[in-house]
């Protein structure tokens, strides 16, 4: 939450703290190459909720990652 805030100061306002202590980001991007690479540099710290199409870009990001990686 941190590092996101940093970064995005404007996300503050779309953070909700849960029960658990983790907090919970909603909100709308209009393309999802920058939020794309912040969840790619903490995939282990972050869980995508409720949004398929997003998980689907990040595939093909893994996948083409896999690709550069295994030539």
């Amino acid at each position: 939450m941190s590092l996101l805030v940093e970064e995005y100061p404007g996300a503050s306002a779309m953070l909700k703290k849960q029960d658990d202590g983790r907090f919970l980001l909603k909100t709308e991007v209009c393309s999802y190459k920058g939020i794309g690479r912040f969840v790619m540099g903490l995939i282990d710290d972050i869980e995508i909720v409720d949004s398929p199409d997003f998980v689907e870009y990040l595939r093909g990001k893994v996948e083409d990652l896999t690709q550069k990686v295994g030539k």
